[in-house]
């Protein structure tokens, strides 16, 4: 008597069916996967944002406090503030947010305030300079993803603005 070898397996159709499906599957997810990246850069900047907007708010307070909200270049809980809020330099927006050197915004974050408009700073994530810091708003900018914290005046209050590529 002949037993007949019976073989389990796929076929060649039911192979290449399946290779199909996983392939259509791969380029349906992979931009979802890709754009992890950009929308964490985002999401870091619109904390950031937030956190800028607190501490705006928190020395406004104790400037009104104070009755120094119509006055500028005056020092609010060791700030420097211009009409209340903030100046757009260490002393001022970094001092209020409590960000120094030395405890992380040359780690996470680089900014620069302008050289035509010092009341202007900009600031990115340090992780698309790599190990050279930008010296220029325009190459901040060139991050394409960043917060730009402009001081108040004797008619304009302070401002935060997020700028990124829209998704």
């Amino acid at each position: 008597m002949n037993k007949l070898n019976k073989q389990a397996g796929f076929t060649l159709i039911e192979l290449v069916i399946v290779i199909v499906i996983l392939g259509i599957l791969a380029v349906t997810a992979a931009p979802k996967f890709v754009n992890m990246t950009a929308d964490a850069d985002k999401s870091a900047i619109v904390g950031l944002k937030g956190g800028i907007q607190s501490a705006m708010q928190i020395i406004y307070a104790r400037s009104a406090l104070d009755g120094q909200e119509s006055e500028a270049g005056k020092e609010s809980s060791s700030v420097k503030t211009e009409y209340g809020y903030p100046s757009a330099d260490a002393p001022g927006i970094l001092a209020a947010m409590e960000i120094s050197a030395s405890t992380g915004l040359t780690g996470d974050w680089v900014y620069v305030i302008d050289a035509d408009d010092a009341t202007i700073m900009t600031i990115a994530p340090s992780s698309k300079f790599g190990s050279t810091a930008p010296t220029t708003t325009a190459l901040v900018q060139a991050s394409l993803c960043y917060v730009t914290y402009t001081e108040s005046t004797a008619t304009v209050r302070a401002t935060a603005v997020v700028t990124c590529p829209s998704t």
